[in-house]
């Protein structure tokens, strides 16, 4: 291809943002949605030139370090573009956040961070950090991944702690300290790759080159273990979630949106793309132990989701049991499993994403987000109590679901060789049904509080930003071939790359010599 159409995907929002920030009025969310919709169909045609045209680019960069500015576009990469430019677009269409509400007992002795930033910055800083998510998700060399992997914290930083709840400055706080604990593994992983790399000569820190690279098993175990906590901090996993609650409770919901959705799909994105791309010999020695840290995430994330009060923690605890159980699919050593995980990644980030703007809409209505002040909301509001009910549905991986279709292959592609560990997971999704319909429950049904008898329905545009994700979820569900393509290109690949084939079908003797009779007449 003449045109870089990658880069341009990547910088096209950038430019946006870049063009946008002087204007600093809140009418830039307009052009910045228009920014955020042209990069989305560009997005979908790379995706589709790319299944006939290789679009990757490549330039040499820092050539002692082996260093490329390198690019490309596989069915992994393709998912994770896709995912952002949707997610970023949803979030521009709703609006700037307006003030979270905190909590009573937590705001006695919280020092007041101040007022929210100006309305004119919130679309600059989206589009930028969109732009730095797509080169991560694009980047074919642990270098370029490693920079725009640190980047990305930065606009997050800003967003996180310019719109929210009193509390937010502190949220971001500890947003950035566990981002940069995890951007610090992940620099002595590239680090030590690269050392490892220049013991052959030619060294370079292109995915493909590093995956072939020969480390001695004294030195690779730990060195896998440094990048799996790395990706860990980001997912989150059990115990290193910590963060993540707090800070989805203290930021608006649509800046949890791209949290949720964008910023911690990067951790299951760098667990196949390193964990298993690179180190796929040390990813097959330390499964058995992975998988139980996946479930242990799966079912706390659940229980602790029962149990939660605050309507936004409540999805971030069900976040952490959803990337429990992808990474469950990740280490599963299945093709079918890892296939399911991708599509997994894609359906949890929609429907976590339709859910928290369900609770922005609550929110901006009520002014609170404990679901114990709730009640009866169902009786003023009935088109925002099916759009959350539906994105909850979506969530407990109802059938006809995208997330019907990555927990089902994740679950059956890993009992053939995990069966009680697929038993156990089956269990703790059960679980999903329980806090789902529980929350609906509390804040939708029932009588209706005095205090919300003037609560008004959604607007237009509401039902539009979370309606288009429904329709994808439930789009994706019924028709998952194409997007399963792509998560099985990958999956093939990497399984491939690391010697673990697709089980064999086995046909009963019975059967067999039915054919070979069938055959002779």
């Amino acid at each position: 291809m003449v045109l870089p159409l990658l880069s341009i995907l990547a910088v096209l929002p950038i430019i946006g943002a870049i063009a946008l920030f002087p204007l600093r009025t809140r009418d830039n969310r307009v052009f910045g949605f228009w920014v955020s919709l042209v990069t989305l169909a560009v997005a979908v045609a790379c995706v589709v030139i790319n299944r006939s045209t290789d679009l990757s680019e490549q330039v040499a960069w820092i050539r002692p370090l082996g260093a490329w500015y390198a690019m490309s576009l596989d069915g992994l990469s393709s998912v994770m573009v896709l995912v952002t430019c949707v997610l970023t677009t949803c979030v521009l269409g709703v609006g700037v956040p307006a003030a979270v509400p905190s909590q009573p007992e937590q705001t006695v002795g919280d020092a007041d961070p101040g007022r929210p930033l100006p309305s004119g910055v919130f679309t600059p800083l989206v589009l930028g950090l969109q732009g730095l998510a797509l080169f991560t998700f694009m980047a074919s060399d642990l270098i370029m991944f490693t920079l725009v992997f640190e980047a990305t914290l930065i606009p997050a930083f800003f967003l996180i702690g310019g719109w929210g709840s009193i509390q937010r400055g502190a949220a971001a706080v500890k947003f950035l300290l566990f981002g940069l604990a995890g951007g610090f593994l992940l620099l002595a992983g590239a680090i030590a790759l690269g050392l490892q790399s220049a013991t052959i000569g030619r060294p370079s820190m292109l995915f493909s080159q590093l995956a072939e690279l020969d480390i001695p098993a004294a030195t690779a175990r730990p060195l896998f273990i440094v990048l799996f906590l790395a990706f860990a901090l980001k997912a989150p996993l059990v115990p290193l979630h910590g963060w993540l609650p707090s800070v989805v409770e203290h930021t608006s919901p649509q800046v949890a949106v791209l949290l949720v959705g964008i910023l911690d799909a990067v951790g299951p994105y760098g667990m196949i793309r390193l964990c298993l791309g690179v180190m796929g010999d040390e990813a097959k020695w330390a499964s058995p132990v992975l998988l139980i840290v996946a479930l242990v995430s799966v079912i706390y994330g659940a229980l602790a989701a029962l149990s939660e009060r605050h309507l936004t923690r409540l999805v971030a605890l069900t976040s952490v049991g959803h990337s429990g159980l992808i990474v469950f699919g990740i280490f599963a050593m299945s093709p079918v499993a890892l296939t399911g995980a991708i599509l997994y990644i894609f359906a949890h980030s929609l429907s976590a994403a339709a859910l928290l703007l369900c609770a922005a809409f609550v929110a901006e209505r009520t002014g609170t987000l404990a679901i114990g002040e709730f009640g009866g909301l169902a009786r003023k509001a009935p088109v925002l109590a099916g759009l959350f009910l539906f994105a909850g549905l979506a969530t407990l991986s109802l059938p006809g679901t995208a997330n019907f279709a990555g927990e089902f292959s994740v679950i059956v592609g890993a009992f053939a060789s995990h069966p009680w560990q697929a038993a156990v997971a089956i269990f703790a999704t059960l679980l999903a049904a329980a806090y789902v319909l529980v929350a609906y429950q509390r804040v939708f049904t029932g009588p209706l509080r005095a205090e919300h008898a003037n609560v008004v329905d959604v607007i237009p545009v509401q039902k539009w930003a979370v309606g288009v994700l429904i329709a994808l979820l439930l789009a994706v569900g019924v028709f998952p071939r194409p997007l399963v393509q792509l998560a099985d290109e990958a999956s093939t690949f990497v399984m491939t790359q690391i010697g673990v084939a697709a089980p064999d079908v086995v046909v009963p003797d019975g059967a067999a010599g039915a054919d070979d009779a069938e055959e002779d007449r």
